[in-house]
């Protein structure tokens, strides 16, 4: 903090579980205008080491956008898996990846082999936590729900309700971008994405509404060399929805456990999800099971995610609704004609 602190301690100040008052993790005098953006978030993390009973010596303090990109580089990438800090492991998969662009191509293709084993065996895990998961999850959620009754189902009514509300929200904030990024008209991009968002409801899974898309791609004209790369590639990998589920999960937990989530908390939950939303690993909810270990971060407990698996079934839903339609505004925009005259009416297999 910037302002003179005297050192004489209350004796009934609140201490947190190691018996520490929340002026030991202050640290000493800063540069920092009192009352500032960067004073401020100092002073939320300083309340958020003391609540989570971190160790003081362990505290650094720093300040505003600082201190967020020093949190990038890990000084251990060994601990910061163990950690469950994920946007450091990012920043240095992808610095490691470059650097592997530029070894010699035998060697590369060697560590290309030896992670892609780790990956097949690691997926394979995850299969046999999949099988044994509806076991675990009704036990979690049964604990649960003894503990908060029947508060507990109406929480989970109400996180249904607004993570539904958010996703469908953002797909129909994406007709215009697809209709203005692609220049085509709005009832004509609607009629072309309605089938794919059908068969996503009924199916949930964005690789069946594949032949859907291509057949609405068709009915707009769009380039088929274009969109048969464009359009497997954005189901596989461009998850739209995730962000959104992330962040209304983490915080509908926190909320659930009494834990605060600052600013900088959500701002880095929300680059991970769009980071992570290309790797999820095709498992079901395999987004959730990601999340556990950033909740586990913030003092969120991971088996509050089973809460979340437990009422997945509309959310998840929506949420391939949602991914479909950004596939097309994908499909769209990167198809873009370019050109003052529209074709004729989409096929009438559209509006079938």
């Amino acid at each position: 903090m910037t302002y003179v602190r005297p050192t004489f301690r209350h004796p009934g100040l609140p201490k947190n579980e190691l018996g520490y008052t929340v002026d030991y993790y202050e640290g000493s005098l800063s540069t920092l205008c009192a009352g500032c953006g960067h004073d401020s978030i100092n002073a939320a993390i300083v309340e958020a080491c003391w609540q989570m009973n971190i160790e003081p010596h362990k505290v650094a303090k720093l300040s505003g956008i600082g201190s967020w990109l020093t949190s990038l580089v890990p000084v251990n990438v060994v601990k910061a898996a163990a950690d469950g800090s994920i946007l450091p492991l990012i920043a240095f998969t992808l610095v490691f990846a470059l650097a592997a662009r530029r070894i010699d191509a035998a060697l590369r293709e060697s560590l290309i082999a030896l992670f892609s084993g780790i990956a097949n065996a690691m997926t394979r895990i995850v299969g046999f936590i999949i099988a044994l998961a509806p076991v675990g999850i009704f036990a979690l959620v049964l604990a649960g729900v003894s503990r908060g009754g029947a508060g507990i189902a109406g929480a989970m009514g109400y996180y249904v309700i607004a993570v539904s509300s958010a996703l469908v929200l953002f797909a129909l904030l994406m007709y215009p971008v697809g209709s203005m990024g692609g220049q085509i008209p709005l009832g004509w991009f609607t009629r072309a994405v309605f089938p794919a968002q059908a068969v996503a409801l009924s199916s949930g899974s964005s690789l069946a509404s594949l032949p859907a898309l291509v057949e609405g791609a068709r009915a707009l004209e769009l380039p088929s060399p274009i969109t048969g790369v464009v359009l497997p590639t954005s189901v596989s990998a461009f998850r739209v929805a995730t962000p959104i589920t992330w962040l209304v999960g983490a915080l509908f937990l926190a909320k659930l456990y009494g834990v605060s989530l600052g600013g900088a908390a959500m701002l880095t939950i929300a680059v991970t999800a769009v980071a992570l939303s290309f790797t999820i690993p095709a498992v079901p909810h395999g987004a959730q099971l990601a999340l556990a270990p950033l909740l586990a971060r913030y003092g969120i407990p991971a088996e509050g995610v089973a809460l979340l698996i437990a009422v997945d079934t509309i959310p998840d839903l929506l949420g391939t609704m949602t991914n479909v339609t950004g596939d097309m505004v994908v499909a769209a925009i990167v198809s873009r004609p370019g050109v003052a005259e529209r074709h004729a009416e989409p096929a009438s297999s559209v509006d079938a």
